[in-house]
């Protein structure tokens, strides 16, 4: 989810009796309103979270303004900058950006081989924008675009297609490609 996505998120958006959240307004039409499954970490995590708040009404946010020690949960946070900060550095990760997240997820969504239209879909791309955003997003590692050529390759060349004398490609015979099948 993007930044400004989560900190509008409100609890009416968020089932955990069914483990999904629907984003709110977006910053593109195809964000808006597109559900998100929680993962069992992220379920627990929001389950934990709620039982902070159990005055809560469905049009509170969910991460609430605190300022000088009050929350105000009618009103969003309005950053999380110094809490990301300190997070990320007792993590061990210090100067990480929270966008770096979106960056990751996504990556990891397309090295695991996640169809690129159920990734376009969490994402919230715009079909139009899509590929570019892949692009942009999907750092895949040299080791796994290595991994994904090895699954094609092959040990040996196919023999050269069979050649007619009028110069028409006439293909392999059938019994060239079952002799490199059957080799391999």
């Amino acid at each position: 989810m993007r930044h400004c996505e989560l900190r509008g998120l409100r609890w009416s958006q968020v089932d955990l009796e069914k483990r999904v959240l629907k984003v709110g307004k977006s910053k593109t039409e195809n964000g808006t309103d597109r559900p998100i499954p929680l993962t069992q970490p992220a379920w627990a995590a929001l389950e934990l979270w709620a039982s902070r708040f159990s005055d809560r009404q469905p049009e509170h946010f969910v991460f609430p303004s605190c300022e000088n020690g009050k929350i105000d949960l009618a009103q969003p946070v309005s950053h999380w900058r110094t809490a990301w900060s300190r997070a990320c550095k007792d993590a061990g990760l210090p100067g990480l950006g929270f966008h770096s997240l979106r960056h990751s997820a996504v990556t990891k969504l397309l090295e695991n081989g996640v169809p690129f239209a159920v990734v376009a879909q969490i994402a919230g791309w715009a079909p139009s924008t899509a590929v570019r955003m892949a692009k942009r997003y999907g750092h895949i590692r040299p080791e796994i675009q290595r991994a994904a050529l090895d699954k094609i390759a092959t040990d040996e060349i196919l023999p050269r297609p069979k050649i007619a004398r009028g110069g028409d490609n006439i293909g392999y015979s059938r019994s060239d490609v079952l002799t490199s099948v059957l080799r391999n």
